[in-house]
């Protein structure tokens, strides 16, 4: 039995797949088709794709094809992804989506050439669309943009728990879109700015449902983001090795540096 059919045979019952490479050991560099081609037809009861290279509109559109009840596709680890606006179209038939997750890199201030081909309009449409979606992730500047478009609707998201708005860009104005959109927010992530904590602690406290904080290059002293006011429902805060010490009385997590 080649190798190709032995992995066809053992896909039917599976339920989650992670692939690094859709390249062919056989042919170098070339991308093994024959197998992508019968790989998704055969793979029908998929609830999460974790795709790790080479994801493009051509295998998107092979996952919305087969895989009706899928709930997660992880892409984060494919910096160099092809999907274009066209793709995340493809993905909004695929209505049970949970998650959508796209790398962070690279982020506004890179080259055209090598940023990520779809836009924040794309994003828009598709989260709009998806009524489970719990969380859309990529370059912060891209999420900011769709924000803008999506408040622009008067379209309000419940299902939205998680955002990622660690950038340069993201002030405390784009937290308060994101609170008049997503108001159901639990889970955060940003970076703060020096002189703007104070603005930044008061639109962090109207997310009332917030559960987890995660703090990226903090540049100022963490008493100034008023955690006083709305903190103590927090039960995750994660300070990265730019922040200074958070008050005891809250559950903290500091990593190492990586």
């Amino acid at each position: 039995m080649n190798t190709n059919r032995a992995i066809l045979d053992v896909t039917k019952k599976l339920h989650n797949l992670r692939v690094n490479s859709w390249y062919s050991p056989y042919n170098g560099d070339e991308m093994d088709n024959d197998l992508i081609e019968k790989f998704f037809p055969k793979v029908i009861n998929l609830k999460v794709v974790t795709l790790g290279s080479h994801t493009s509109d051509k295998i998107i559109d092979m996952i919305v094809s087969s895989c009706h009840e899928l709930q997660v596709l992880d892409c984060r680890e494919d910096c160099w992804c092809t999907v274009t606006d066209r793709g995340l179209e493809s993905l909004s038939s695929l209505k049970s989506l949970r998650y959508v997750l796209f790398s962070h890199l690279p982020d506004e201030y890179e080259e055209e050439d090598e940023k990520l081909l779809f836009t924040a309009k794309g994003i828009a449409s598709l989260i709009i669309s998806l009524p489970h979606l719990i969380k859309f992730e990529c370059p912060e500047y891209l999420i900011r943009e769709a924000l803008d478009i999506i408040k622009s609707k008067n379209i309000i998201l419940p299902s939205i728990k998680s955002l990622y708005l660690e950038g340069n860009g993201a002030h405390s104005s784009t937290f308060i879109t994101a609170y008049k959109v997503c108001p159901n927010l639990e889970e955060l992530c940003i970076m703060v700015h020096k002189d703007e904590e104070n603005d930044i602690g008061d639109s962090l406290a109207e997310f009332k449902e917030l559960q987890s904080l995660t703090l990226n290059k903090l540049v100022a002293p963490l008493g100034s983001l008023k955690l006083s006011v709305y903190g103590q429902q927090l039960k995750f805060l994660d300070i990265k090795k730019d922040a200074f010490i958070a008050s005891p009385s809250l559950p903290v997590r500091c990593p190492s540096p990586r």
